[in-house]
């Protein structure tokens, strides 16, 4: 299913939001996104790698009139050429020129938007700091202004929430310290459980003397081994022993540090340890606008590969009775009020043991 009920939150979004006229307010568009491992096509992890859109409206007052129809809209981190239908889309839809932001050693992969693109940012690392460098010596440059801010890519949350803030681009965006929250596994479950969220227990640990610490306090197996600042199941493993953790770990761990590829916040961020929790699992994927929900859509999932938390495909909407379902949107307004002013599209998942004590026994994740 992975993409799939995603796919509904972008086409639903265009459709009652994105179909304006040139001489139309656009001061009340919310923030959208969606997953898809499909994106990420060109690279390659172990496991699956959704990808999570992170759109942005335009600052309040701007219309779409002649004196500003030049102004594009700004992507971070376009990726490899398996989002080419997703910029047409966009394209096709805003009636909007676009421009990109591209870190020098991706520039090769993302080639193909080249064509599409009005401008064509260069910055040299995946860093906030820098990529606010281009785009500011950019827009003095070319004398344009930036109309709205997004990304697909979960390494380009963060820059696009950097950039978006008052004293950059002046733009509504989730605050950047929400966007760490959410990223980063260990501190989601902190804040769901203060809010009274159910979670899985888990543990953090960075090296495999701090995993070691970890593992003197009971543990019962199979448990789940994670990278704190991931996405989409890359480097996710089930595990059903000690033995086999310490393994894994220590494979993962040299391959997260060696690859070159994750940025060095998220490598800095280590891993987290997890119960494993099997059950019924679910996805509810929708859009939050100044930290209220707009819209969501509760969907059911098929079951998970073997030792990977890849869901073999599913359904939506749900097949849940409606009370069910109800319960499920509540869970969802609890996760987004425990993530101060999200303003972003997200995804989220519940898995439950039992569906005869349904809505007593869950398990959270989000992503936005």
């Amino acid at each position: 299913m992975t993409g799939s009920s995603d796919g509904r939150v972008f086409a639903v979004f265009l459709r009652r939001h994105w179909r304006t006229q040139a001489s139309s307010s656009v001061s009340n568009l919310p923030s959208f996104g969606f997953t898809s491992s499909t994106a990420n096509a060109g690279r390659s992890f172990p496991g699956s790698y959704k990808q999570t859109a992170f759109f942005r409206r335009v600052p309040r007052g701007l219309q779409m009139n002649a004196g500003h129809v030049s102004s594009p809209l700004l992507i971070i981190l376009p990726g490899g050429s398996g989002r080419e239908a997703v910029l047409r889309r966009i394209l096709a839809t805003l009636d909007r020129p676009v421009a990109v932001l591209v870190p020098r050693r991706l520039q090769e992969a993302s080639a193909w938007a080249k064509p599409l693109c009005s401008a064509w940012i260069e910055c040299e690392r995946l860093d906030p700091e820098e990529a606010w460098t281009a785009v500011s010596e950019w827009m003095a440059r070319t004398r344009q202004r930036v109309a709205g801010c997004t990304t697909w890519d979960e390494w380009g949350i963060e820059i696009c929430a950097y950039l978006c803030a008052a004293e950059r681009l002046n733009l509504p965006y989730t605050p950047l310290a929400t966007v760490r929250q959410v990223r980063n596994k260990v501190r989601f479950r902190e804040a769901c459980g203060k809010a009274g969220v159910p979670t899985p227990r888990f543990a953090n640990a960075h090296t495999e003397d701090e995993l070691l610490r970890v593992l003197e306090k009971d543990w019962s197996y199979p448990l789940i081994l994670k990278p704190a600042r991931g996405a989409g199941s890359y480097y996710c493993r089930k595990v059903e022993a000690k033995d086999e953790l310490l393994e894994v770990f220590a494979a993962f761990d040299g391959q997260l540090r060696s690859e070159g590829k994750t940025p060095e916040e998220d490598v800095r961020g280590g891993w987290i340890l997890e119960e494993w929790f099997s059950g019924w699992e679910v996805d509810v994927d929708g859009w939050a606008k100044d930290g209220q929900v707009e819209w969501m859509l509760v969907s059911d999932n098929k079951p998970l590969q073997s030792h990977a938390c890849c869901e073999m495909g599913g359904v939506y909407p749900s097949q849940l009775p409606e009370h069910l379902q109800e319960l499920l949107r509540e869970l969802t307004r609890q996760v987004v009020r425990a993530s101060p002013g999200l303003h972003s599209v997200f995804h989220f998942e519940v898995c439950e043991r039992n569906r005869a004590t349904f809505g007593r026994d869950r398990c959270a994740e989000a992503s936005s």
